[in-house]
């Protein structure tokens, strides 16, 4: 048992809390910052906890620590040495007032110049009839057991990555910005598709426009396409002068003149490689 204030706590009367990890972009030898949330869930809405001790880890090396503020957020500063996509975890530190846990996020250090591909994540989801979703964002948090992937975005997406690309999934950020992160990597991993970061953008061309500018003045310049299926994606794109690829069969769905519109996966991976 442990003592706080000259009180008894038994690890039984922890409160029950999870670990939500964003995902980070960086570069070698530069320091990055890794942000955690710790929650204990509500009946009605998740309740961040403040106060605790946060501990990050790297290769399976404990690489920082940190407390969360009154909202339950934490911040890790750490220097990556290698270049990699990298699996870290979050774990709660010694603590007598809330329970072990941990989350897991993913840590992507990498070259400046091969080119980042953009996919928007409501092209990677097939509508109930069999086809693209229509032109609209998926909401998250996603009904991650039913919703199915687009056939052939998994296999598509690989070689795009293998070859060529690194991949950032972009995802509108919901209720709560680092869950809709987290679940929707869960649902990349359960469904096999290739390794990349997972960003919350609000789904409009000012949020998607904003994302860009945040992640230039970082110094990454070489963001060169970008593959989704709604028109606020594509426009977003096309007035940054990017190549824009929208899996859209719906005509209703008024998109750019330039912007590219393909029937289904394989088509736009075609493209994106000419």
């Amino acid at each position: 048992m442990s003592f706080w204030s000259g009180v008894d706590v038994r690890a039984s009367e922890r409160r029950a809390v999870s670990v939500i990890v964003g995902d980070s972009l960086a570069k070698a030898d530069r320091s990055v910052t890794i942000e955690a949330l710790l929650v204990e869930e509500g009946v009605l809405r998740q309740q961040g906890v403040g106060g605790e001790p946060l501990i990050l880890w790297v290769d399976k090396v404990r690489a920082a620590t940190a407390m969360t503020g009154g909202d339950g957020r934490a911040f890790f500063q750490y220097t990556p040495s290698k270049l990699g996509t990298f699996r870290v975890r979050v774990t709660v530190g010694d603590s007598p007032r809330v329970a072990d846990a941990e989350g897991t996020g993913v840590l992507a250090v990498w070259e400046r110049r091969r080119p980042i591909l953009l996919v928007e994540g409501a092209a990677l989801f097939a509508s109930t009839e069999g086809g693209i979703t229509p032109g609209l964002p998926l909401p998250v948090p996603l009904s991650m057991t039913v919703e199915k992937p687009a056939e052939h975005a998994a296999e598509e997406l690989e070689r795009l990555s293998r070859f060529y690309y690194h991949l950032i999934y972009l995802v509108p950020p919901g209720g709560a910005a680092l869950k809709s992160v987290r679940q929707f990597r869960e649902w990349l991993d359960q469904h096999k598709f290739p390794q990349g970061i997972v960003l919350s953008a609000d789904p409009d061309v000012d949020g998607l426009r904003n994302l860009l500018e945040r992640l230039r003045a970082d110094g990454w310049e070489n963001i060169k396409s970008g593959v989704g299926t709604t028109a606020a994606f594509a426009e977003a794109l096309v007035a940054e002068r990017l190549t824009v690829v929208a899996i859209n069969e719906n005509d209703r769905v008024k998109l750019p003149r330039k912007a590219r519109r393909v029937k289904e996966w394989k088509e736009a991976r075609k493209r994106l490689q000419e």
